[in-house]
């Protein structure tokens, strides 16, 4: 591993840096939002909201762990402490999220094939996504509590 211009970050790291980027933009802030798009504008196919909730749950993800890289890409040299702070909130309450609307998405596939009708209902759907955002503010206020300007 060389070490590039005395910069202590070596070629392999830089590679792995940008190819984490390319997939956080592509993946989660590009091609999400259009998977999303053409599940809600598409009419020839039936999507379910707990779908949907999946994917824009992945796009909050996505952008929460690019808040940094997007101020740095804006020419600040020092990222600030309370920019920081929200990263490693969003962070810490997207991981959670994202593992709720994972386990709301397998619960339902696993419903439709046991009951059809009952996931079928709009009531069931909105069961299965409230508590990936509840989860997910949950985590935002204590954190904040705890850390933020105001502990």
């Amino acid at each position: 591993m060389s070490d590039l211009g005395g910069t202590g970050v070596s070629h392999e790291q830089l590679i792995f840096n940008w190819l984490y980027i390319i997939i956080q933009i592509l993946g989660g802030q590009i091609g999400l939002p259009l998977l999303l798009l053409t599940f809600i504008f598409s009419r020839s196919v039936r999507r379910d909201i707990v779908v949907g909730n999946f994917c824009l749950t992945w796009m909050i993800s996505s952008v929460s762990f690019s808040l940094v890289m997007y101020s740095t890409l804006l020419g600040e040299r020092a990222v600030s402490s309370g920019l920081c702070l929200l990263q490693s909130v969003l962070i810490e309450a997207c991981q959670a999220m994202t593992a709720v609307s994972t386990f709301s998405l397998a619960f339902n596939l696993w419903m439709v094939m046991q009951r059809p009708r009952l996931t079928a209902q709009l009531k069931w759907q909105m069961l299965l996504c409230l508590p990936s955002y509840i989860v997910f503010f949950t985590i935002v206020v204590i954190a904040f509590l705890r850390h933020g300007p105001f502990s």
